[in-house]
């Protein structure tokens, strides 16, 4: 695979004509051995890409936690290290691109962890019974909620010193406290309803959710769907949903 992705760089690079012109790069096969075997999942891309290139390519294992991460997070890293953000208790959603152990001048160990939002990337110091607690659980490229501390003296590159180390799901689906599905009135159909139920009844969890209508006047009526049970506030469920109602008609409730 190395061999022929070096024949394919080295024709782009000679001329911008067709890699299948002429010549050696006829050649260019991927064996059938690998053609075989299954796809990597997106976190098994996101890891090696980030390990070959030191950078994500085809996403940013956040950007689809955007729009929570705003809503639960009180700041930012850009912000942090702007010298902008004020309070001592910092909450922020992102992953862990590095750690190791470190020790002290006095022998104890401590861990030190680069945590990076979709904004910068900032270090984290995580000291006695904390670092037990998640050195064995710590993932990279993982996306994870923190709480820390920032120093009482105001350093120019201030580190946050670790209260609390979530997976971002987990963090999300414990604090969401509603889900609202919007619909526009002339979706109202039979057929179209009977689909919704079917993909609520799909998503099944204990989150209440309500389900809006908007009409072309500009009212909108609440619909009483008649359940007792709840949705599960995840990505997954929104994405599901929303196959049906269209993009961003699903939002959660922190």
């Amino acid at each position: 695979v190395i061999r022929q992705g070096g024949i394919i760089q080295k024709h782009q690079s000679r001329d911008q004509k067709s890699l299948f012109s002429e010549g050696e790069t006829a050649a260019v096969v991927i064996p059938k051995e690998f053609l075989e075997k299954e796809e990597w999942t997106e976190n098994e891309i996101i890891k090696n890409e980030k390990e070959v290139a030191g950078i994500y390519i085809s996403c940013n294992p956040l950007e689809k936690y955007r729009d929570e991460i705003k809503k639960a997070s009180n700041t930012d890293i850009a912000t942090i290290e702007a010298g902008e953000f004020k309070n001592e208790i910092v909450r922020i959603g992102g992953v862990i691109t590095g750690y190791g152990q470190r020790k002290s001048k006095k022998g104890a160990l401590y861990g030190e962890l680069f945590f990076e939002d979709l904004t910068g990337r900032i270090k984290v110091l995580v000291f006695k019974d904390k670092w037990t607690q998640v050195k064995d659980e710590i993932k990279e490229d993982f996306p994870y909620f923190l709480e820390g501390r920032l120093p009482d003296n105001e350093e120019a590159n201030p580190n946050i010193y670790l209260e609390s180390l979530i997976p971002l799901e987990a963090f999300l689906k414990k604090q969401a406290r509603r889900v609202i599905i919007k619909l526009r009135y002339e979706q109202l159909r039979d057929s179209f309803m009977d689909e919704l139920m079917e993909k609520i009844r799909d998503n099944r969890d204990t989150v209440p959710f309500m389900i809006v209508v908007y009409t072309p006047d500009g009212y909108r009526a609440t619909l009483n769907p008649g359940v007792e049970y709840g949705l599960k506030p995840t990505l997954s469920m929104k994405k599901d949903i929303e196959t049906l109602t269209s993009e961003n008609t699903v939002e959660i409730l922190y």
